[in-house]
């Protein structure tokens, strides 16, 4: 009875680095982590346009499909929180809030996700694991 060859390979790491990924789809998809510290276009619209001229690429679409949604998540929910704060009278605290729990972690993140593009890796950010698939 022959065996089953595929039976006995490990299974693929999906942390494992993409072969033939070319320097400037690297450098791309690290650039739309990175674009977290631009403000407005590079912020959300160089990821989005990198997303949607991307689709052949897969490695490239998904670095930049996970840029744009943790991008616009993050200004979603800051802006809710100063509105929040406004109405209060406690913008002060709030800013603060967001400067420590949310911009901070986010841009950590983002740092995080550009090497992992360049070291040619994939990356979710951790916020977006249960609603995203890698």
């Amino acid at each position: 009875m022959a065996e089953d060859v595929n039976a006995l390979a490990p299974p693929h790491d999906a942390d494992a680095p993409e072969e033939d990924i070319s320097l400037m789809t690297r450098i791309l998809a690290a650039a739309v982590h990175l674009g977290a510290f631009v403000a407005c276009i590079g912020w959300i619209v160089f990821p989005l346009v990198v997303w949607i001229g991307a689709r052949k690429n897969v490695f490239l679409s998904r670095h930049a499909r996970q840029a744009f949604v943790a991008q616009v998540v993050v200004l979603v929910i800051c802006t809710e929180i100063a509105i929040c704060g406004d109405s209060f009278d406690a913008l002060e605290p709030a800013v603060w809030i967001m400067v420590v729990f949310i911009v901070a972690p986010w841009f950590i993140m983002a740092v995080y996700g550009a090497i992992r593009a360049f070291d040619r890796h994939p990356y979710v950010y951790p916020f977006l694991r249960p609603f995203m698939i890698a």
